[in-house]
């Protein structure tokens, strides 16, 4: 690395801990003035150069810092961490606000607070990153696109588990119980969507049904259908219509069962 870029490098490992600190607080406020503004691309940009003055390999951490440094470390970032996967969350940016919200829960737990649970600041907002997640699936379910019901409930499972510890950690907190109760509309919906599903492939399959059955009145409930066998040429052989149905499925489009 040559130019502006590596000066600058040489110069922040050139800090000392009290320095960097500094600088990456001056940015964090930046931050946070710009989010009380809703600019929330603009906060993000001054988070990551917060993360920038405070960033440590796994050697300087362990061999440079002491240990009360390692505590100021672990606290700080963790709060950066909850306030930049803030703004990823209000930019849609889903999958890296859960990781912020991920690594500010590993933070909290590293340093013990709330005996362990986590931070309910983390725990919240990760469980209305979840519901976001959830909620992206379902908009795909409405135009009839390809949408993973299962994995969506297990979102609402694990935002359902983030909120109840959050609603123990912070019970005053009014925000939690409305998050759950949103939770409860999306699980409604999922539900209704998945009876849709199965009604259409029953109505699906109802109609191939009708398909292999032949259309006079005196039609035998076994009937022929062409041989696959590769040692017959052209043969048939009695079989029911619902094998007929069978046989004809690898030729239609996938269509999911329940």
């Amino acid at each position: 690395m040559e130019g502006p870029a590596a000066e600058s490098a040489t110069a922040r490992e050139k800090l000392s801990f009290e320095r960097r600190l500094s600088l990456s607080r001056e940015a964090k406020e930046r931050g946070n003035a710009l989010v009380h503004e809703k600019s929330y691309n603009e906060a993000k940009r001054a988070y990551d150069e917060a993360f920038v003055y405070m960033f440590y390999s796994q050697e300087e951490y362990e061999y440079e810092l002491t240990q009360t440094e390692k505590e100021i470390y672990q606290d700080f970032l963790l709060t950066l961490h909850l306030n930049r996967g803030l703004c990823k969350l209000k930019l849609r940016d889903f999958d890296g606000a859960k990781w912020d919200f991920d690594e500010a829960q590993r933070y909290a737990k590293a340093r013990c607070v709330h005996g362990g649970v986590g931070h309910p600041k983390a725990l919240y907002r990760r469980a209305l990153t979840l519901m976001e997640m959830v909620r992206v699936e379902l908009e795909k379910a409405a135009r009839r696109e390809y949408w993973d019901d299962d994995r969506t409930l297990q979102w609402c499972s694990a935002s359902e588990t983030d909120l109840r510890d959050a609603l123990s950690l912070a019970p005053a907190d009014r925000a939690i119980p409305l998050a759950l109760q949103e939770l409860s509309n999306l699980r409604m919906q999922i539900v209704e969507l998945q009876k849709a599903q199965r009604a259409r492939s029953k109505a699906l399959f109802a109609k191939l049904g009708s398909r292999t059955m032949k259309p006079d009145s005196n039609a035998r409930k076994s009937h022929t259908c062409p041989s696959t066998d590769s040692g017959t040429n052209a043969s048939t052989q009695p079989v029911t219509n619902e094998e007929c149905i069978q046989a004809s499925l690898p030729a239609l489009e996938r269509v999911r069962i329940y």
